[in-house]
C-alpha cells in the first residue's frame, strides 16, 4: 500500500480528543468498495481482530497502560509504534499485535 495513502488515512482519522470512530463513519468507509473508505473498513476490522488477541496475550499478563485522559492521536500511536519497531528488530517475528500493545505500554506506564 502505498505511504502517501497511509498517510492519508491517518490524518483522516485523527482525533484531538479521545471520542472513537462511529458506527456511521465506519459503515461510510466500509461502503465504498475501493479507494481510501475500503482501506480503512479493512485496517479498522482487521485492527479490531488484532486487538482480541491482544487481549487475551495481555489479560494473562496483568499488563496496565495509563492513556492521557485527552485520548491518544492516531498518528501519535503510529510514531510510537513505528518508534518501538524500528527499536526492536529482533522482535519482528512476533506477532504485529503484540509489539504495538508494547509499544503503548511502555510508553504510557502506570505511575
Amino acid at each position: 500500500m502505498p505511504r502517501v495513502l497511509l498517510i492519508a488515512i491517518a490524518t483522516a482519522f485523527t482525533f484531538q480528543s479521545a471520542s472513537a470512530l462511529t458506527g456511521l463513519e465506519l459503515k461510510k468507509a466500509c461502503d465504498q468498495k475501493s479507494g481510501v473508505g475500503n482501506t480503512v473498513c479493512l485496517v479498522y476490522s482487521r485492527g479490531f481482530i488484532d486487538g482480541f488477541v491482544t487481549g487475551r496475550i495481555v489479560g494473562k499478563n496483568d499488563v496496565t497502560v495509563c492513556l492521557p485522559k485527552e485520548g491518544v492521536a492516531a498518528e501519535q500511536a503510529r510514531l510510537i509504534v513505528e518508534k518501538y519497531l524500528r527499536d526492536n528488530p529482533e522482535q519482528l517475528h512476533q506477532e504485529a499485535g503484540l509489539l504495538a500493545a508494547s509499544a503503548i505500554v511502555g510508553s504510557f506506564p502506570c505511575h
